[in-house]
């Protein structure tokens, strides 16, 4: 049985992964002349850890030395290959309901440290859900499906009942604010499912394993609601640079909204009715396919089809499944851009690499946009529905005391965001294949060259450089550490002081850091939880700060649980009440003098109010120090 609980999340927490090293793919090469300025003699150095003691940390500078034959790193900019769009993550519902909840200068400031190219990370490609996704807040307390035409289940083959309403009152005004704060970002988007009256299955969210498919008499009706999503966008100050035609056509969601497209289909609708439609209305957005995991099948079936692909600007894939490295042989056979276009990346989210090996191999493998997920979640990984993914979280964490916390995957993202420039091109780059590092090199418009390497091992790794043909440098990475050397000006991630510290818990930690499961045996794990139905079993945590906030899971099977901090009155909790998929609020303390404090949750045995259950739960705590 798979249950709500204990999970506690630490900003810091790294869950290192040793895979393939990076070999730079020819990708679809530029051969426009690159500017010259890379002629200095020095070159910048900035530093993520694992730990974050170093977050976007400006290091010292190493100078070039005479030119190494037998560099372990070579980067070479005389063969520049394919055209960088820019990195990014997911305008999700969830993420930009919780981003629009900060309040004053929380989210001016938070804004800037994503889009800005001068003081922030400077994303600058952007994706976002065409109506509901799985990480959807609407209503916050139990997410559900919708489009923008639901018209309560009955067919609008007119659209006639068409609408964004939806999106004005918070997704539109956060992306406003991107654009005013980065003018050239690109922005994309996805339908996880058209309304449920186009579909075989009249249902946006599975029916079992029923995912349903489109209706063949609503090919043009979906084509044109692309029109008129694009238009109404455009309306509302908000450009759509491109789509795909579906996200994930392979997969049946669990709980969520979902489709399937087999390629014939998918071809067929690009090929016969959205390329057409977005032609006949004048719009000149990009057509990017597929959206799913790399497969090379799926892949030449599509592009089989002349039409699909003569409306069809570039490939899009995600790193759940599949080998990254697909995406050189796909492009390699069909010469169009590619674009890695969603992942949740380790330490907490699903794919089996962090941020900064998925860019690198990503980048060797000719693509030419990263997006990862969500941009921002809550501490317990939502507001979600469906099964999903249990653990995921955002670049940003959006705390409940109105603060923000950037993750590992925002400076390890920003190591690259910060420093490659949009229209900047991938260039060869070379790594000795027993050195157990990622590497890969770019050269921006302006002419200077940026390498960034990551150690993706659990030792130090000391390596050598050879820069452009021009000299060398030696350096030594931690493990879990990521270093981009830029050999322009230096650029600062400017961290906004005097803000809140939080610290986030999992049962992953240690010292104070470490949750206290007794007895022992009383604990089940599943689903990424832990719960227990014994009464009398505890869950303990020590940490320190001037409060702490819980989140569960509610659920039917669970039942009352007495939760306290340093022996204080205990808050009773019935975790049924209202069960949801939703990481819901469960307690907090506040006001507490600063030092060392003890909480305890105990599972008292007493059946909850839906009169199913004993469980006790948590998914997350977080506490703020100061």
């Amino acid at each position: 049985m798979s249950r709500s609980a204990l999970m506690c999340c630490c900003a810091a927490t790294m869950v290192l992964m040793a895979s393939a090293p990076s070999v730079s793919a020819p990708g679809v090469p530029d051969t426009r002349p690159i500017p010259d300025a890379d002629t200095g003699r020095t070159v910048h150095v900035t530093l993520t850890t694992a730990d974050l003691s170093e977050a976007l940390g400006r290091q010292p500078g190493v100078g070039l030395a005479a030119p190494d034959p037998n560099a372990d790193i070579t980067l070479d900019d005389s063969v520049p290959l394919q055209v960088m769009d820019g990195f990014g993550a997911s305008f999700t519902d969830s993420s930009t309901r919780l981003i629009d909840s900060l309040r004053g200068s929380a989210r001016a400031r938070a804004m800037r440290d994503l889009f800005s190219r001068d003081s922030g990370i400077g994303l600058s490609f952007m994706r976002a859900p065409m109506g509901a996704s799985d990480y959807s807040a609407t209503p916050l307390s139990r997410p559900r499906a919708w489009s923008y035409d639901d018209n309560n289940g009955e067919p609008d083959p007119e659209l006639r009942r068409f609408s964004i309403n939806h999106d004005r009152e918070y997704t539109i005004p956060v992306i406003k604010e991107a654009y005013r704060l980065n003018a050239g970002m690109k922005l994309y988007t996805s339908p996880w499912s058209p309304p449920a009256w186009m579909k075989t299955n009249d249902s946006m969210v599975p029916l079992g394993t029923e995912p349903g498919t489109l209706l063949k008499a609503h090919y043009p009706t979906l084509a044109q609601y692309f029109v008129k999503f694009l238009k109404e966008y455009r309306r509302a100050g908000v450009p759509v640079w491109g789509v795909t035609p579906q996200n994930e056509p392979s997969v049946t969601p669990g709980g969520y909204p979902g489709m399937r497209m087999s390629a014939t289909q998918s071809a067929e609708f690009v090929g016969g009715h959205l390329g057409p439609a977005l032609k006949k209305a004048g719009l000149d957005t990009k057509i990017i396919a597929v959206d799913d995991n790399p497969n090379v099948d799926y892949a030449r079936t599509f592009y089989g089809d002349a039409r699909a692909r003569a409306f069809t600007y570039g490939y899009a894939g995600h790193c759940y499944g599949g080998n990254i490295e697909d995406f050189a042989r796909i492009t390699g056979e069909f010469p169009q851009r590619s674009y890695m276009s969603e992942c949740s990346p380790k330490p907490r989210g699903i794919a089996p690499m962090n941020t900064a090996e998925l860019a690198i191999r990503s980048t060797n493998s000719g693509v030419s946009g990263i997006d990862l997920w969500n941009l921002a979640l809550n501490p317990a990984g939502g507001p979600k529905m469906g099964a999903g993914c249990t653990d995921c979280d955002g670049l940003l964490t959006i705390n409940p005391d109105g603060s923000y916390t950037p993750t590992l995957s925002f400076f390890q993202l920003g190591q690259f965001s910060k420093f490659v420039d949009p229209e900047a091109r991938h260039v060869r780059t070379t790594t000795r294949p027993d050195l157990g590092l990622h590497a890969t090199g770019y050269r921006n418009p302006g002419g200077n060259s940026v390498l960034v390497v990551t150690n993706t091992g659990n030792q130090p790794k000391s390596f050598t450089t050879s820069w452009n043909k021009r000299g060398s440098f030696g350096y030594t990475l931690a493990a879990g550490a990521t270093a981009t050397f830029n050999s322009g000006g230096e650029r600062v991630f400017e961290r906004p002081r005097n803000t809140p510290i939080t610290t986030m818990y999992n049962v992953n930690g240690t010292g104070l850091n470490q949750w206290d499961l007794q007895p022992a045996g009383a604990w089940g794990q599943g689903d990424g939880n832990a719960y227990s139905a014994q009464a009398g079993a505890t869950a303990t945590l020590k940490f320190e700060g001037t409060g702490i906030s819980l989140y569960a899971f509610p659920h039917d099977l669970n039942g009352f649980v007495t939760i306290s901090v340093d022996g204080g009155p205990a808050k009773t909790i019935d975790l049924s009440a209202d069960p949801s998929r939703n990481p819901t609020l469960i307690a907090s303390f506040t006001g507490l003098q600063r030092g060392p404090h003890t909480l305890v949750e105990t599972v008292t045995g007493r059946t909850g109010s839906s009169g199913r259950g004993t469980y006790g739960s948590l998914i997350a705590a977080v506490n703020v120090a100061g």
